[in-house]
C-alpha cells in the first residue's frame, strides 16, 4: 500500500512524498527518481511517535531534545471523537519516526548518529491507519519494566551521560520503563542481583562496561533459584572502556547497544565455569593467567587514558615480562569422554511467563488498580552527576559460591586429582608467559583475540 504524507526535512520547507512500507524498509518516494528518495530499515528503527504539530518546522539532532514534542499516543475512540474536542491544536496527524544511522558494513568506524523523520497527513484517521502499519512492521517490545543497574565510575565516567542523554529518552520514545539502581562499591551489582525480586523485571541491564555485566552475570547464578534466572533477559549498555561483549555482536556504540535493548534481540550464549579453592566463579569473555592477566589488572591504574589503558599496561607487561611456571590439562576436541550430564532447556517456558507477567502488568497499569511494582517513568530517573558518587563502603557481599549455578560437566570440583586428569586428559608442563581460555572472538574494541 502506497501513503501521501508531507515531509519537513528542514525547519523552513515541507514537501509531498509517498511512503511504502516493504518486508524490511520504508521506502519514501519510490517511483519517483527526481525527487527526494529514502530508504529506512526497519531493524535501525526503535520508536514511532505522536509529535505536537510544531515539531513539523523543529529539527532536532540529538534524541534527548526530541522528548518536548512526543504526545500520548491516541487510541482509537479519541480519534473517532477528534471533531467533538475543543481542542484545535491537537491535531493526530504529526507522527516522528525514530532510526539510527546504521551502516550494513564498516560498523566500527560509525557513531549511529540519530535520525528522526517527522511527516504529517491529511486526516487524524489516515494518520492512524499508518501508524498502526509501521508500528507492527518495526516490531518494538513495548511495555516492558527494566532494571538497570549503573556503575558512575566506569571507564572514563560515561555511563551517566550514557544514561541521561540516551537511555531516558530512547526508553521513552519507545514506551519502555526502568527503575534505576547505582553501584556504590565493588560487587555491589552482584548482590543487587543475588538479592532481586525477578518476577518484577522483564529484563536487566547493566550501563557500564564488561566488569558490571561479569558481577551481574555471578549474581544470577549464585542465587538458590539460579536455574530461574539463568532465563532473565540481560543485556549491556556500552558505557565503559573496551565493552567487549556487545563488540562480539556487533554492536559498536551506546545507541546501537540501547537499539539492541529497545528491540527485545535474544540469543542464548556459552558462560565459563571456573573454581578456585572452595570458590565457583563464572565469566564471559577469557580467563587468563600470566600476562593478560597482568595487564588487565594493572590497566585500573591508567583509566585515566580510556580505552588506551590496556596498550600502556600491556607495554609496562611486554618490557617487564613474567614467567609463571604451571601445569595444563586439557581435552582435545576428539576425546571420548562424555559430559556428567546436559542442562535442562526451559527458555520457552520462562519466557511465556515473562509475557504473562508483562501483560498482567499492563493491564492492570491500564485499569489504574494499585501496582505493587514501582514503577518509574524512564523520563524521570535523571541523575545528577554532581551528587555524591564513588561511596567508599566495604561490600559485606560474602556468599560461598561453592555449591551454586551450574555444575562442572567433565571434573568434579571436590574429588579432582592430579592421578584422574593425567589418566584422561593431556598434560603441558613449562614455563608460561601468558594463557587464555576464550569464550568470545573480542575481548576488547580493537582486539580480536580468537577466530
Amino acid at each position: 500500500m502506497i501513503y501521501n504524507a508531507q515531509y519537513y526535512p528542514t525547519s523552513s520547507s515541507c514537501v509531498p512524498i509517498t511512503i511504502k512500507l516493504n518486508q524490511k524498509q520504508i521506502i519514501i518516494n519510490d517511483n519517483s527518481p527526481n525527487k527526494f528518495q529514502k530508504k529506512i530499515f526497519y531493524d535501525n528503527c526503535f520508536g514511532l511517535t505522536y509529535s505536537k504539530d510544531e515539531k513539523r518546522y523543529k529539527k532536532v539532532k540529538e534524541v534527548e531534545k526530541y522528548i518536548p514534542f512526543l504526545i500520548k499516543t491516541p487510541t482509537p475512540s479519541e480519534i473517532e471523537n477528534l471533531d467533538k474536542s475543543n481542542d484545535v491544536n491537537m491535531t493526530y496527524t504529526t507522527l516522528t519516526l525514530h532510526t539510527l544511522d546504521i551502516p550494513e558494513r564498516d560498523r566500527m568506524s560509525s557513531t549511529n548518529e540519530y535520525l528522526e523523520y517527522t511527516v504529517s497527513f491529511e486526516t487524524s484517521k489516515d494518520t492512524y491507519n499508518f501508524f498502526e502499519a509501521l508500528k507492527e512492521k518495526i516490531n518494538i517490545k513495548e511495555n516492558r519494566h527494566l532494571l538497570c543497574i549503573l556503575n558512575p565510575m566506569s571507564g572514563s565516567k560515561k555511563s551517566l551521560y550514557v544514561y541521561n542523554n540516551l537511555v531516558i529518552p530512547m526508553f521513552k520514545i519507545a514506551n519502555i520503563t526502568t527503575e534505576l539502581k547505582e553501584t556504590k562499591y565493588q560487587c555491589h551489582c552482584e548482590e543487587i542481583a543475588y538479592s532481586l525480586d525477578l518476577n518484577k523485571y522483564d529484563g536487566i541491564v547493566s550501563v557500564s562496561g564488561d566488569g558490571l555485566f561479569h558481577e551481574l552475570l555471578n549474581g544470577l547464578l549464585s542465587r538458590n533459584d539460579w536455574e530461574k534466572a539463568r532465563y532473565m533477559p540481560i543485556g549491556m549498555i556500552n558505557g565503559g572502556t573496551s565493552n567487549a561483549l556487545n563488540i562480539n555482536f556487533d554492536i559498536t556504540s551506546s545507541r546501537h547497544s540501547i537499539l539492541n535493548i529497545i528491540k527485545g534481540n535474544e540469543m542464548q550464549f556459552d558462560i565459563i565455569r571456573v573454581s578456585q579453592g572452595d570458590k565457583v566463579f563464572f565469566g564471559h569473555l577469557s580467563l587468563s593467567w600470566g600476562v593478560m592477566a597482568d595487564t588487565d589488572i594493572q590497566s585500573d591504574n591508567y583509566r585515566f587514558a580510556g580505552r588506551y589503558k590496556y596498550y600502556i599496561a600491556g607495554l609496562i607487561r611486554i618490557i617487564l615480562v613474567k614467567k609463571y611456571h604451571g601445569h595444563l590439562y586439557y581435552l582435545p576436541e576428539d576425546s571420548k569422554i562424555e559430559p556428567s550430564y546436559e542442562l535442562s532447556d526451559n527458555l520457552e517456558i520462562y519466557k511465556e511467563e515473562r509475557e504473562k507477567r508483562r501483560l498482567d502488568r499492563l493491564n492492570s497499569r491500564q485499569s489504574n488498580r494499585t501496582q505493587e511494582m514501582k514503577t518509574t517513568d524512564s523520563s524521570e530517573t535523571l541523575i545528577n552527576d554532581k551528587e555524591k558518587q564513588g561511596d567508599k563502603n566495604i561490600s559485606k557481599y560474602n556468599i560461598n559460591h561453592a555449591g551454586l549455578g551450574p555444575k562442572a560437566r567433565y571434573t568434579n570440583d571436590d574429588q579432582v586429582t592430579e592421578e584422574m586428569l593425567k589418566k584422561d586428559w593431556v598434560h603441558v608442563e613449562m614455563n608460561f608467559t601468558s594463557l587464555s581460555a576464550v569464550n568470545l572472538p573480542f575481548l576488547s574494541f580493537d582486539s580480536l583475540f580468537g577466530p
